[in-house]
C-alpha cells in the first residue's frame, strides 16, 4: 500500500503541539528566570559590588530591559544604549558592549566607560527614551 498522507499529516501536527506546548511551559521558566539574573545583576551594580556575572542581551531584551546605562568617568557623563538597536549577538553579555561605548568627547585616550545597570523603559509615550535622573530615581 502507499502512504497514508492525512495520518502522517495528523501525527506532524500533534508532534509539532506538543512541541509547541512544552516550549510555552519552559518560556515562562526562562522569563522568570532572565528577571531575577537582571534583578541581581542591577542590586549588585547600585551597591557596587564585584561583577562576578553578566546578563545577556537576549535576556535583557526577552525580559524588556532595553536600556544599558553607561558612564564615562573621564568626562563624567551618563547616557543609555537601546539594545534593540545593537547590533550584537543576543548571546552576547551585556558588558561586552562597554569597550565600544566609549564617548566621542573623550576619543583621541578614552577612559574605559562602567556600566550602572538596565532598565525598562521609564514610559511608553516617550518611545523609549528616558533621562539619568529617572533612572536613579527609580534605584
Amino acid at each position: 500500500m502507499g502512504f497514508n498522507r492525512r495520518k502522517m499529516e495528523a501525527e506532524r501536527k500533534a508532534k509539532a503541539h506538543a512541541a509547541a506546548g512544552t516550549r510555552r511551559q519552559t518560556d515562562a521558566q526562562v522569563q522568570e528566570d532572565a528577571e531575577r539574573l537582571i534583578a541581581t545583576w542591577n542590586e549588585r551594580q547600585a551597591e557596587g559590588m564585584p561583577k562576578l556575572f553578566a546578563p545577556t542581551i537576549g535576556a535583557a531584551l526577552a525580559t524588556r530591559y532595553h536600556f544599558l546605562w553607561v558612564y564615562c568617568p573621564a568626562c563624567r557623563t551618563t547616557r543609555d544604549v537601546d539594545l534593540r538597536r545593537i547590533n550584537r549577538h543576543h548571546d552576547a553579555a551585556v558588558t561586552s558592549l562597554i569597550p565600544a561605548l566609549s564617548c566621542r568627547a573623550c576619543r583621541p585616550s578614552p577612559r574605559s566607560p562602567s556600566s550602572y545597570g538596565c532598565q525598562r523603559p521609564v514610559s511608553p509615550t516617550k518611545c523609549g527614551s528616558s533621562t539619568r535622573d529617572e533612572f536613579l530615581a527609580s534605584r
